[in-house]
């Protein structure tokens, strides 16, 4: 299980995420439900769609986030062009990831 805590409004927010054998779950806790007006987004769990051959470097998700969380084999992957960027849906990693790697994103959306 992979646990990522958002900090918002001086309150920690956890997001969990569960691998299943179809879509993820997500389940929110510790203010999630945010004051009034409150527009910290939707969240998400999805696996990139791409191929993981180690050629493609190019993956997207199905909204574009607000904040992104991106693990490539359980390691939380730097963005603004460190290991990579995103551009609306479109992820670019900098090196590609290789065949048999693992990826999930966590975001907001």
């Amino acid at each position: 299980m992979n646990t990522v805590v958002l900090v918002r409004s001086n309150r920690p927010s956890i997001i969990v995420a569960r691998p299943t054998p179809g879509p993820h779950t997500i389940v929110r806790s510790g203010g999630a439900r945010g004051k009034k007006g409150d527009n910290a987004g939707t969240p998400n769990a999805e696996t990139p769609v791409g191929a993981i051959d180690g050629v493609n470097r190019v993956f997207t998700i199905s909204t574009a986030p607000t904040l992104l969380f991106l693990m490539l084999n359980g390691l939380t992957q730097k963005d603004s062009g460190v290991d990579f960027v995103i551009a609306g849906t479109t992820i670019t990693f900098n090196e590609a990831p290789h065949a048999g790697d693992t990826m999930l994103a966590l975001f907001l959306s």
